[in-house]
């Protein structure tokens, strides 16, 4: 079976569990990540592999516009459900894989996307217009 296929059917199953599990959600590291980026309320986030959108909805108030990427659709019923009941307008979730990016942070993004395509992992990050 595709791998990016058994991704998707595994994480639809578990969706509504990422969304309350105590550790993704309110883990003190999503807390050190927001105070270690340091962001100053401008420019556009995008969360990889965002799943339900825990990283992404605590970053949110930092930057003018977040954007969640996953590539399983069940995710984004969790993910927009948490921005709505923050009242949080200026979050986005987009279904697809980093390698194909399906919008334009694909023309600002040419070396991740590189890096990506060689087999290497990229551990973090931020994106400025």
């Amino acid at each position: 079976m595709d791998p990016r296929k058994q991704a998707q059917e595994f994480f639809s199953r578990y969706a509504s569990a990422y969304t309350i599990n105590p550790s993704h959600r309110a883990g003190e590291d999503l807390q050190r990540l927001a105070a270690r980026l340091a962001l100053d309320g401008r420019g556009r986030l995008l969360d990889v592999a965002t799943g339900s959108g825990h990283t992404a909805l605590v970053l949110v108030p930092e930057v003018e516009e977040i954007v969640g990427l996953d590539l399983t659709p069940a995710m984004v019923v969790e993910f927009m459900r948490q921005a709505r009941d923050r009242g949080l307008s200026h979050a986005r979730f987009v279904v697809g894989a980093v390698e194909e990016l399906p919008f334009p942070f694909r023309q600002i993004l040419p070396p991740l996307t590189q890096e990506l395509r060689g087999g290497r992992a990229v551990l973090g990050g931020s994106i400025h217009p």
